[in-house]
């Protein structure tokens, strides 16, 4: 695991990312375990968690995890056990949080809980082929904004947001996934525009388990599942 107690930043740029990724994984960094023929391949928890918690602030912006999520139990590639999440972030106050990717995790591509009071946001991210949920947000009353994200192929749900405060999501994409796509409950207004919400069979592609009467559903793309 990477455990995260005090300032991260972490900025990488588009044609360069920041990649957290197993060490089999060739097409980051090259060879790494002198494994030329490409025999050992990477795979779901071959490394564990990046964890943000205590007094963890700083920034994370064009930064990619692959194959994590597995439990540290010593061994290296080889954890039976899952890890909450590739990506678990524990905070009062959220970091900078944009074009954040988490793939092929043996759990949840990204765990996230605010306990505070202040906005927050993730921009421009992208969650697919994890064990669980791609992302999951909790929280209190802090008011978060999610827009441009992406979440697809995942074993659970796509992304499932349950808080106290207000909700603006726009711009979503969840589909494919194994479980419903988009999973909301707040007890506040929920802004909901611009999204593509499709293709969970027997599933369902929106559910609102709670959502203040205020709240607006708007310009999005909700097909019927097959």
């Amino acid at each position: 695991d990477l455990r995260i107690e005090g300032e991260i930043l972490a900025n990488g740029t588009p044609d360069e990312p920041v990649i957290l990724t197993s060490m089999r994984d060739d097409t980051a960094g090259g060879d790494v375990n002198d494994d030329d023929d490409g025999e050992l391949v990477p795979a779901r928890g071959d490394w564990g968690q990046v964890i943000l918690s205590g007094r963890a602030h700083g920034r994370l912006s064009n930064v990619e995890m692959r194959y994590g999520g597995g439990s540290n139990d010593g061994r290296c590639c080889a954890a039976p056990r899952a890890a909450p999440a590739t990506l678990n972030i524990d905070l009062e106050i959220a970091p900078t949080l944009e074009k954040i990717k988490v793939l092929h995790s043996q759990a949840r591509g990204a765990l996230i809980n605010i306990s505070g009071g202040f906005l927050w946001s993730i921009q421009d991210g992208a969650f697919a082929f994890n064990t669980g949920h791609g992302l999951e947000v909790t929280g209190d009353r802090a008011p978060v904004t999610l827009s441009g994200i992406e979440s697809r192929q995942n074993d659970g749900h796509g992304v499932v947001i349950n808080t106290n405060g207000q909700q603006t999501l726009s711009g979503l994409t969840v589909q494919q996934n194994g479980n419903d796509g988009l999973v909301i409950t707040t007890p506040a207004t929920l802004e909901l525009s611009e999204s593509n919400l499709s293709d969970h069979p027997g599933n369902t592609n929106l559910v609102v388990v709670n959502a203040g009467v205020d709240s607006r559903v708007r310009d999005n793309i909700i097909e019927a599942n097959n």
